[in-house]
């Protein structure tokens, strides 16, 4: 690209008058540059090794010394607002399809859309643009609230169809959705009509899809001494959920009354028992009788509910 296209593009200032014109590629990480390269200084402390590698330009941002004048020096006044300008660049160029998922459909199609074409936002400009520069996607999906609309560019439409629920399981649904069969896809009954959006683009985009979901109402099954064990290897389940509390407590009541269950949270929330704590999230399991034990709170590692790392051996 040459070098006055991409200034305004960026909406940046040439610091200098290089006797080059053009780069080649972008890079992010100093000891990737190759001659020719434009160097994204995230770091102005990488700079000196981009330029030694053979960097033609360099993108940066505040005040820095201009120290080898052949190559051009680009500043601007925010790194991250020019990634956005140069991110969606790309995207027309590239001619991606984007589509804007409320939260907790953006985590389940995360979770359940494999297919490689697929590009999903960190929330970040800078973190997407580097992805996308190293290697291109037909496919971009955004979380509502993030950045897309600063991009003003449109998502696509989608339309939901009838899906048809054949047998109900506590953490697992069979399913029919758009003439297509899902057995026993790991997600839980309530969250079907949440999980339509990656149906719908995947069946319409022909993008591989494996139905699950890892971050709602997800099910850890626990042996005697707290170790995980294999989905559905055990009768005493801690289920971890980071917001939907009402509606899973709601489910868990309605599927489940028959159980002992346990009502759990790292924050204050009507019916639920406060832990503060993992330690005090802990003591309530070793101590209390429950088959399943909803957890409302941030993600955590499950191995660190195991006893027999608690444990001291003589050896």
């Amino acid at each position: 690209m040459r070098i006055d296209n991409f200034v305004y593009l960026v909406g940046g200032r040439l610091q200098n008058a290089p006797s080059i014109s053009s780069f080649t590629q972008i890079r992010f990480e100093s000891n990737k540059v190759k001659r020719g390269d434009l160097f994204i200084a995230l770091d102005p402390n990488s700079i000196q090794e981009a330029i030694t590698q053979g960097a033609y330009a360099i993108l940066f941002e505040g005040d820095l010394p201009i120290y080898d004048p052949e190559i051009a020096w680009i500043r601007v006044k925010n790194l991250k607002e020019a990634a956005k300008r140069l991110f969606r660049y790309l995207l027309i160029q590239l001619e991606t399809k984007l589509f804007v998922l409320e939260e907790v459909a953006f985590d389940l199609a995360k979770d359940s859309i494999l297919d490689t074409r697929v590009l999903f936002s960190s929330g970040s400009p800078l973190e997407d643009l580097k992805k996308i520069v190293e290697r291109s996607y037909q496919y971009v999906i955004f979380k509502e609230g993030d950045y897309f609309s600063s991009l003003a560019l449109d998502g696509q439409k989608i339309e939901y169809q009838h899906y048809q629920i054949v047998t109900p399981y506590l953490f697992e649904t069979s399913f029919i959705y758009m003439n297509r069969y899902f057995e026993r896809a790991q997600v839980p009954p309530f969250l079907l009509p949440k999980l339509l959006p990656a149906l719908s683009i995947a069946l319409l985009e022909q993008l591989e899809i494996q139905p699950v979901s890892k971050n709602h109402f997800y099910p850890i099954f626990l042996d005697q001494h707290f170790d995980v064990v294999e989905f559905g290897k055990s009768d005493r389940v801690l289920i971890t959920e980071p917001k939907l509390y009402q509606e899973s407590r709601s489910f868990l009541q309605k599927k489940a009354h028959w159980a002992k269950i346990l009502y759990l949270s790292d924050q204050k929330i009507e019916g639920f028992r406060e832990c503060a704590s993992i330690e005090e999230l802990k003591e309530i399991l070793y101590n209390e009788d429950f088959q399943f034990a909803l957890f409302v709170g941030k993600e955590f590692d499950p191995a660190i509910l195991s006893k027999r790392k608690n444990q001291r051996t003589l050896f």
